[in-house]
């Protein structure tokens, strides 16, 4: 891999890395609606809603784990699988 300013800079590096494949925008998409969805239950629910609160950041955070390991796996230096 090159340096990100050979390929296009930084914004190059966040769409590949972000939104490329196409499956990658949907999971942040309904990763994020989630999240939304979760806390205003959350919010709006009674005393018997604490789970939610944790329920709600998982997808964000198997997004962002994925993501980590995404770079850590094409970053320069990195043993290729074969």
């Amino acid at each position: 891999m090159t340096d990100s300013h050979e390929r296009g800079g930084v914004r190059a590096d966040l769409v590949f890395y972000l939104f490329r494949p196409w499956w990658r925008t949907v999971w942040l998409v309904a990763a994020v609606a989630w999240s939304v969805t979760l806390n205003v239950l959350y919010i709006s629910g009674s005393a018997h809603t604490e789970g939610i609160g944790v329920a709600s950041v998982i997808p964000i955070w198997a997004y962002t784990f994925g993501v980590a390991a995404r770079r850590w796996r094409t970053r320069p230096g990195a043993p290729q699988r074969r």
